[in-house]
């Protein structure tokens, strides 16, 4: 039998800390250029319901909306 490092809860508890972290970036950032849901979801080429979603923490956006609103921020999507 192999033995597991890491537990399903443990990464899935960590993920979801992640994902609370970009959405708090996302609107601190959002805010800081002072400009609105409708704004940004125009800028990314995204609904605005689904923004308002993201930041809700109601929806996990893809990668693909993430890279749309960090370009729509004038930002970069960067790993560490």
């Amino acid at each position: 039998m192999t033995q597991s490092y890491f537990q399903a809860s443990d990464w899935l508890e960590e993920t979801e800390i992640e994902h609370t972290e970009l959405v708090i970036d996302l609107i601190n950032k959002r805010r800081e250029l002072n400009i609105s849901q409708k704004e940004l979801a125009e800028k990314a080429n995204i609904d605005q319901g689904q923004l308002s979603r993201i930041e809700r923490l109601e929806s996990t956006p893809t990668l693909k909306t993430i890279s749309k609103l960090a370009r729509a921020l004038d930002s970069k999507l960067q790993l560490s």
